[in-house]
């Protein structure tokens, strides 16, 4: 397990991303943790608690919001590819094998979010969507908002054919004749597009395709585990 941004978040704001040593991949039917992940995410503070809502992710714009009347639904698992809460001790995750997994916090207005993005959920910039709500409905200041990307794949390796490379011209590296996609670089500018601080951007800089460490559905295909990426605030 990885920890993000320790000295980025204040201290009662925690972010990790697990490794290969876990496999957090969604079962068709859902019940809870397994006995391995509780036990391996046990170290973390983090439990199977009935406040942690799961998200069965759809590569769209659809975020949920954590609060007390939707945890008091009973629900374990949304339809939805990010969560937004204000709530303490109320875990969100997202589940990443090379896409992009963002998190976020908004000190002026004690809220955090996990969002999910693969080069669709860029496209259709799910973190600004995630964002406007923060800042909109809420009364987030953009320029006090933390944002740190987990693992992913990055240019080194993510290699586009023109249906992908045609979606974002301004973010391709040309080598050896082939085209790679920057994914960071599109998503850094449309974080400041919307007034996050360039130094309020953390980038742990994995790249889920050449580092072990991590699952890569490009490089082991359906065999692919997933890494959870998850925060929470304490307080």
């Amino acid at each position: 397990m990885i920890r993000l941004g320790a000295d980025f978040f204040p201290a009662h704001v925690k972010a990790f991303v697990s490794d290969v040593n876990c496999d957090f991949k969604l079962p068709e039917y859902f019940s809870g943790l397994t006995v391995h992940q509780r036990e391996y995410l046990k170290p973390f503070g983090f439990t199977d608690s009935p406040r942690w809502i799961h998200l069965r992710q759809m590569h769209g714009t659809n975020y949920i919001v954590v609060d007390e009347a939707l945890i008091a639904q009973g629900h374990k698992i949304v339809e939805a590819d990010a969560a937004v809460t204000h709530l303490s001790h109320a875990p969100v995750s997202v589940r990443i094998a090379d896409c992009q997994s963002l998190f976020v916090y908004a000190p002026d207005i004690e809220m955090i979010a996990v969002v999910h993005a693969g080069w669709k959920g860029v496209q259709q910039k799910i973190a600004q969507e995630v964002l406007r709500h923060l800042i909109d409905a809420k009364g987030a200041n953009p320029e006090f908002i933390k944002a740190a990307f987990g693992p992913s794949i990055r240019s080194c390796c993510y290699e586009v054919g023109d249906d992908v490379a045609d979606v974002f011209p301004e973010s391709l590296v040309l080598r050896d004749g082939r085209t790679f996609l920057d994914l960071m670089q599109e998503s850094r500018r449309q974080l400041k597009e919307l007034g996050i601080l360039d130094e309020n951007i953390f980038d742990c800089g994995f790249c889920t395709f050449c580092d072990g460490r991590f699952f890569s559905y490009r490089r082991q295909g359906e065999a692919a585990g997933r890494m959870i990426g998850v925060m929470v605030k304490e307080k």
